[in-house]
């Protein structure tokens, strides 16, 4: 038997399984308890279903009314070492874009420069 405790109710009659022991009834490692008194805090089943191997965060679930089990899975959260490098790519790019930007903002200052130059020649009546 294994005993599912730790059990968060989500919605009806299921509930979130937060914790395992796979060996509630074993003399050295087990908890002590009968049968009864573990069914009131939890639940025992005979197996737990198969966990696939996709790299995700496994998330087990369990009717507690049908005993039926199954898993949701969602990614693992970033590590802080994967946030830096978040955050050291996306400042990297917003460097980048203000960089490109100033070169923009130059140009267009060389081109007012030059209409203006052209302007005053005109109002002069000259050419360039």
């Amino acid at each position: 038997m294994i005993y599912l405790s730790d059990l968060a109710l989500i919605q009806g009659s299921i509930y979130r399984v937060d914790g395992v022991h796979n060996m509630p009834f074993d003399e050295t490692y087990g908890l002590g308890k009968t049968e009864e008194e573990l069914n009131q805090t939890g639940l025992l089943v005979e197996s737990l279903p198969v966990r696939e191997d996709n790299g995700k965060n496994a998330t087990l679930f369990v009717n507690k009314s049908t005993k039926e089990m199954y898993y949701e899975y969602a990614d693992f959260p970033p590590t802080e070492d994967e946030k830096y490098a978040q955050i050291n790519e996306a400042l990297g790019v917003a460097l980048l874009e203000n960089a490109a930007d100033k070169v923009r903002i130059v140009e267009l200052e060389k081109t007012q420069g030059e209409l203006l130059m052209e302007v005053a020649m005109l109002k002069k009546g000259g050419n360039l």
